[in-house]
C-alpha cells in the first residue's frame, strides 16, 4: 500500500522517465537534490503528520555496502525542507 502512494505521488510529477539512483550522482562536482525529490519529500512529510493510511515511516538506515554513508549535501538540503 506505501508503495502504491510512493508510485501516485510520483506519477503527478510527470516525470519524462521513472527516478534511478544516478539522478543523486553528481556532474561535474555540483550536486543537488532533484526537485521531484524535494517535493516527495515534502509531501511525504505532510502526509505523515496527518496521520492518514498508509502510515508512512522512516525506512531504517541501510547498512554495508561499501559503508555507505548520505552525502551532507543530501541532509542539508531535505533539512531545510
Amino acid at each position: 500500500m506505501t508503495l502504491q502512494w510512493c508510485q501516485q505521488q510520483l506519477a503527478q510529477f510527470n516525470l519524462a522517465t521513472p527516478p534511478v539512483a544516478s539522478d543523486f550522482i553528481p556532474r561535474l562536482d555540483h550536486f543537488r537534490v532533484p526537485d521531484y525529490y524535494k517535493s516527495l519529500i515534502h509531501t511525504a512529510r505532510v502526509h505523515h503528520g496527518s496521520g492518514q493510511d498508509p502510515r508512512l515511516e522512516l525506512a531504517p538506515k541501510p547498512r554495508g555496502g561499501y559503508g555507505w554513508d548520505p552525502r551532507y549535501e543530501v541532509v542539508e538540503s531535505l533539512a531545510e525542507g
